[in-house]
């Protein structure tokens, strides 16, 4: 008997009302978001959210008695249970049985292969059946912990001050526990395992002794410090030999600098490391110059950097410093302010430079950032700073939601444009690219200086923001994204999760020009149209896409 009533206590009696929210919740996280979800993540996700729709319904209850609301009939009662159960069992029945079409149906709008997983949904349901089963033996120990200390109080104040202590203390306890436990044991592991990461080589990679090459024994910057992104950027972009197989014309060897996370300990050493490279391998000397702001990991798009040489014929300078080996979610998460430090101690260092230089001689100068990497570029180049002698543009390709600069074009675009691919003003200073199918086409030259932005409209980490809580967002209002699914809507609290839920999502398992992965024909149209190549023409554009879509 007290083994049962211990269980009582543990194990309580669950809300129905509960339970159908959970039911809800769970049927609709199945409905399709912005990327598609394989079973297992699908049924962590829908645990999860389960989880949610339980508390909502808990909180719904509680809020009711609060309100000292008139008590519901017993038989009314009895009758609601079955009808709640019913409804609720029915929902997750219909959800199951649609899950497979509705995710078919993000992969058609991709122009990807369905899938064929009948055995999905008893998947789904044992894993989320497992992670409510987690979260609901961590709620009930809070909520013994709650009582315990209730009643230790209880003996000296008022019950309804034992109450709120009781509240309090549980809290901090477990914020606490989730804040020096959890995220702290969680951090030191991402940490080790990035630092590590970091550390490796390629097989493939080996020391270059290319007098040019950063890293090589003539280089100002040591071999080792670069890291395993800034290695794989240094050594992997296209020869001469390879750029004038395809101009046809005798090409020149392309520069690239990176200063590793280690080559200097200050984000301003750093700077000026990368400066004195530059400088080095006469990096000013060339046509165009690109200050490149890395994805949190010091990774550079290699579809990116190697578009860009092919189309200018290899006179071009590229470099980018790293700032973190974390990944850009983690690197967002513990570390907010790295890129922005980075990316404003690098421009200002290369940028009062590349002024004292004479202006019909030196090199045009672009920005370039993809991902977390466009928003420490984005702010990096204040207007007060280069008002009176601006660098000549910026690409930026999926710019996260944080984004200022981003966050504010969207809502100034004009009204009769999506917010997934909007247009500002006449075109001549601001332009977005999406898929090739639905850019539009501009009719008026661009100003000198110009913007690029990069965006899928199935880009979670353009499209997430926290008012989708609450508020449908813009981007499924009116015409739909052509890679969205056409049976994704809007749900309270749901569609917040699945978009948050997306952003976790990884880049090597979506689709090329989907998402946040995005294509070299997108790279390429961003380049052409920021930097205005002499002599090039729509035959060089789609010469270039076809080679470089023989390689994916």
């Amino acid at each position: 008997m007290a083994l049962y009533r211990y269980g009582k206590r543990f194990f309580p009696t669950y809300s129905v009302v509960g339970l159908f929210f959970a039911a809800a919740f769970f049927a609709m996280s199945l409905t399709p978001s912005l990327l598609p979800r394989a079973e297992i993540r699908q049924g962590i996700f829908a645990g999860v959210v389960a989880v949610v729709g339980y508390m909502v319904g808990r909180l719904f209850v509680a809020l009711w008695q609060y309100l000292e609301l008139p008590n519901v009939p017993a038989w009314w009662r009895r009758g609601g249970v079955v009808v709640l159960a019913v409804s609720g069992v029915l929902m997750m029945i219909y959800a199951l049985t649609h899950w497979l079409m509705w995710q078919n149906s993000i992969l058609i709008a991709m122009g990807q292969p369905v899938s064929k997983e009948h055995g999905a949904p008893i998947v789904i349901i044992l894993i989320a059946l497992f992670v409510m089963s987690v979260f609901f033996m961590i709620g009930a120990l809070v909520r013994l912990f709650f009582r315990f200390v209730m009643r230790m109080v209880y003996r000296i104040i008022p019950r309804r001050i034992a109450l709120f202590i009781g509240f309090v203390l549980a809290m901090i306890f477990v914020s606490i526990f989730v804040n020096d436990v959890i995220i702290h044991k969680m951090y030191k592991r991402i940490d080790t395992q990035a630092a590590k990461d970091n550390l490796t080589t390629d097989d493939t990679i080996v020391t270059p002794h290319d007098p040019q090459k950063t890293g090589s024994p003539t280089s100002l910057i040591a071999w080792d410090t670069l890291g395993r992104t800034g290695k794989n950027f240094i050594t992997k972009g296209p020869s001469a030999k390879d750029i004038t197989a395809f101009s046809q014309q005798p090409a020149q060897e392309p520069l690239r600098v990176y200063v590793g996370l280690t080559s200097r300990p200050t984000p301003h050493e750093r700077a000026e490391l990368a400066l004195a490279e530059l400088k080095r391998i006469h990096a000013f000397d060339r046509s165009v110059l690109v200050i490149i702001n890395p994805t949190g990991t010091g990774w550079v798009d290699p579809l990116a950097a190697d578009t860009l040489e092919y189309i200018h014929n290899g006179d071009t300078a590229q470099v980018a410093v790293q700032y973190s080996y974390l990944s850009s979610q983690s690197t967002i998460f513990f570390y907010p302010d790295r890129s922005q430090e980075s990316a404003e101690a690098v421009f200002d260092v290369i940028y009062d430079y590349w002024t004292t230089l004479p202006k019909d001689t030196r090199p045009k100068l672009y920005l370039f950032g993809v991902s977390l990497g466009s928003l420490g570029s984005e702010q990096s180049a204040p207007l007060h700073k280069v008002m009176f002698d601006p660098p000549h543009g910026a690409l930026w390709a999926g710019p996260p939601f944080l984004n200022p600069l981003h966050r504010a074009i969207v809502k100034q675009r004009r009204d009769t444009s999506p917010a997934w691919l909007p247009l500002y003003e006449d075109g001549t200073f601001i332009r977005f690219i999406g898929q090739k199918d639905v850019t539009p086409i501009y009719t008026k030259p661009m100003r000198r200086m110009r913007i690029i932005y990069i965006q899928y409209a199935s880009d979670p980490l353009v499209q997430f923001s926290p008012t989708m809580l609450f508020h449908e967002p813009a981007w499924l209002q009116g015409r739909r994204g052509p890679d969205v699914s056409p049976f994704l809507h809007w749900y309270p609290l749901i569609t917040f999760f699945q978009v948050f839920f997306d952003i976790t999502a990884s880049v090597e398992n979506t689709p090329l020009g989907h998402g946040h992965n995005f294509s070299p024909e997108s790279y390429i149209d961003g380049w052409v149209m920021l930097t205005d190549p002499v002599g090039w023409t729509a035959q060089h554009t789609q010469r270039l896409k076809d080679l470089f879509h023989k390689k994916q």
